[in-house]
């Protein structure tokens, strides 16, 4: 998937071991990291990852920096697991887009849940980080995870074609031009200024069928 990257390096940062903290319930240590994790990726957002510090996310959820490690081991991980909650989002939409009749609508419905996702924190999080940031093991997952998402639009590129709703193109060519499009998205989308959500994906998705598409001779 085309990111857009943001400037700096990282410092290595030493990882502990993710505890838990005494007494509570299972449900409300989940709701509390996930708590944490938007908090994590709302400031990679607006700071940049590698000008936010665990002592940052700290102040901003007034909390000691130590209480943090209960929850996730290293800024690495923070990073990781917010990419991993994007991801995992849009494999959610796999069941809508099974319903689907042609490629085109496929790929309607694929970029009508991932401008959802990129209009959210956890979206904003995946497309403007790089996944060279991250170390070895979450690189090569994280990796993974997105490249599942450029084949599935290949996929849907190719299945129009041969279904007629989509006019020759190349795949792989258009597949990087759309999601540098709609990876914009995260950098400029505002709400109560912008479209909504599904009416950015219609506006943005319409301006390449309209040239995918095919022309009656």
């Amino acid at each position: 998937m085309v990111v857009q990257n943001q400037g700096g390096s990282a410092s290595a940062k030493p990882k502990r071991s993710p505890g838990r903290p005494p007494g509570g319930t299972e449900e409300a240590f989940r709701a509390r990291r996930h708590e944490i994790l938007r908090a994590a990726a709302q400031m990679f957002n607006e700071r940049g990852f590698h000008e936010t510090s665990l002592s940052d996310l700290a102040d901003r959820l007034n909390v000691t920096k130590p209480s943090i490690y209960y929850y996730v081991e290293s800024k690495d991980a923070l990073l990781f697991e917010c990419s991993g909650v994007a991801l995992a989002q849009m494999q959610l939409a796999a069941a809508e887009i099974l319903t689907c009749h042609t490629g085109l609508e496929r790929l309607e419905t694929f970029f009508r849940h991932y401008t959802r996702l990129l209009c959210d924190d956890f979206g904003r999080c995946l497309a403007l980080t790089d996944p060279r940031w991250l170390e070895p093991d979450s690189r090569k997952s994280n990796l993974a995870g997105r490249r599942a998402l450029t084949n599935k639009v290949e996929e849907f590129l190719v299945e129009g074609m041969a279904d007629g709703s989509i006019g020759p193109c190349d795949t792989r060519l258009t597949t990087y031009t759309l999601f540098s499009a709609f990876n914009g998205i995260a950098r400029w989308w505002k709400a109560g200024r912008d479209p909504a959500p599904d009416d950015m994906a219609a506006l943005t998705l319409g301006t390449f069928t309209a040239g995918l598409k095919p022309r009656q001779t």
